[in-house]
């Protein structure tokens, strides 16, 4: 599913519209002099990854492949299952104290350099 599809087909026309309503409701009050001087807001999406878009597996495969290049193999499945946290906490699971001081910081760039340029176009 892309970001860029309408409100309305996201959500159902009943929710949508209430959401409308209310938020047209608490804008427009002449009484809130707080709304005056904000923007109208005309949409709110709350993304968990997985509920718009689901890039759990490409987060996985950017972690493989940068593991890959420093020479480090993990199964996918343990990869997957660590996936969620961040590097800080990432790194620890599958490199020792001793890999994680000389090579973690590289692995770490190398990772985010590599799912902006190539994963993240996809999401």
């Amino acid at each position: 599913m892309r970001l860029n599809q309408t409100t309305e087909s996201l959500f159902s026309p009943d929710i949508s519209s209430r959401l409308s309503a209310c938020l047209d409701a608490k804008m427009q009050d002449p009484q809130d002099r707080r709304s005056q001087n904000r923007a109208i807001v005309k949409a709110v999406i709350f993304d968990l990854d997985g509920t718009v878009v689901d890039s759990n597996d490409l987060h996985v495969e950017a972690w493989n492949q940068a593991f890959l290049h420093f020479g480090k193999h993990f199964p996918i499945a343990e990869l997957r299952r660590h996936i969620g946290k961040g590097s800080d906490q990432y790194l620890p699971e599958f490199l020792s104290p001793d890999e994680l001081r000389k090579i973690g910081k590289e692995i770490d760039e190398y990772r985010s350099k590599l799912f902006r340029e190539k994963f993240l176009p996809r999401v």
